[in-house]
């Protein structure tokens, strides 16, 4: 009994320390961002995505997911975000078909926020066309096309799962199985 106390007592403090440790490693991560300037140097369009891995200006998605996309359309000569942009946003495959197209969209205080479900696994562009900020006619000065590829991967199949755990299990089963003969 004696023998047991002691690894449960510290079994009992090192389990919240992991548990708050863990807690602040998710609260600390960052939601993947790329900055994308637009050809002509007008607008730095930020994306934030919720689901998605960003290296460089790539995204990768593993699919089938919804992915959310929360635009920012910053000056950059000050950082500030840039109101009332009016903008395209246009997601094509790799064929130039195209999957999504918000036509004449508005960002009343520099930012937008689009949800979208990749069903299919391939490489797909996106294009934010910045028109102008403010009421028609637009302040073409912050006028330009931002642009980035996205890389939707198929997700870990289930049936791969089941068969590393059938795997496991036979290697188990056969361990002690093998244990029983030598009795």
């Amino acid at each position: 009994m004696k023998n047991i106390i002691k690894p449960m007592m510290l079994w009992l403090l090192i389990v919240p320390l992991v548990t708050v440790a863990g807690a602040m490693e998710v609260l600390s991560k960052e939601m993947p961002m790329i900055s994308l300037p637009t050809n002509n140097g007008s607008t730095n369009v930020e994306l934030i995505i919720e689901n998605a891995n960003a290296e460089g200006n790539q995204l990768t998605i593993d699919q089938p997911q919804v992915v959310t996309f929360n635009l920012r359309f910053l000056d950059p000569a000050n950082g500030e975000p840039v109101g009332h942009v009016n903008y395209n946003f246009v997601i094509t495959d790799a064929k130039g078909n195209i999957v999504h197209k918000i036509h004449e969209a508005h960002s009343h205080h520099g930012m937008s926020s689009y949800s979208l479900l990749f069903p299919e696994t391939g490489s797909f562009s996106i294009t934010i066309n910045v028109e102008g900020a403010g009421a028609p006619p637009y302040d073409t000065s912050y006028s330009g096309t931002a642009s980035s590829t996205i890389t939707v991967t198929p997700e870990f199949p289930l049936s791969v799962m089941a068969i590393m755990a059938a795997v496991i299990g036979i290697g188990v089963a056969a361990t002690r199985f093998k244990n029983l003969l030598k009795l």
